[in-house]
């Protein structure tokens, strides 16, 4: 669920999980409303699976069987509802896969279970526990209690930046009257 370095000899590998994704794009069908010309291109450079299968249409139950390998009848996660936390209660915090985010060139996001840690172009930092702390109102980036966890995250961090997308050809806009007329004739 992850990228690694070329060096290592491990596979290169990116998985990307959508909720609600529908097959509505055009990386489905070219005739379908909504352009998605980057993910195409991805796709071409690589294997894309067109028969994708969940282990429940709910997201919640769905995400932890994806997150965990354990399926909803193990979990007791059968709605949107349930707190997996409390149902998975010996769930360690690496048993879930980190998220790294880019957020335009140079501003970086690393999210675990526990942790969020961002690091901006200018250098600025921020990093929160959400353990005591879900709606990020205290940065504890400059609390030297956290380094350790500050840079443990910061390994996640990309030492190069992608190339500028300003030159990839943007998608068409679709307007939301084509979107709705393609939605009815399903």
């Amino acid at each position: 669920m992850g990228c690694s370095d070329r060096q290592s000899g491990k596979p290169n590998v990116l998985f990307i999980a959508v909720d609600d994704l529908n097959d509505w794009i055009t990386l489905f069908n070219a005739d379908n409303p909504i352009r998605t010309p980057h993910l195409e291109r991805l796709a071409a450079k690589g294997a894309f699976f067109t028969h994708a299968y969940c282990s429940s249409p709910a997201c919640n139950p769905s995400r932890v069987s994806l997150l965990t390998g354990t399926r909803p009848h193990s979990t007791g996660i059968y709605g949107n509802k349930s707190d997996w936390r409390r149902a998975l209660p010996d769930a360690e915090a690496t048993d879930f896969p980190l998220a790294l985010m880019t957020y335009m060139a140079g501003n970086h996001a690393v999210r675990t279970d526990r942790w969020r840690y961002i690091q901006y172009v200018d250098g600025t930092e921020e990093l929160y526990d959400h353990t005591v702390d879900e709606n990020e109102w205290e940065n504890l980036a400059e609390d030297e209690r956290y380094a350790g966890v500050k840079a443990e995250l910061k390994t996640h961090i990309p030492a190069t930046n992608a190339a500028d997308v300003a030159d990839m050809e943007q998608p068409p806009q679709v307007k939301s009257t084509e979107y709705k007329a393609a939605a009815t004739e399903r």
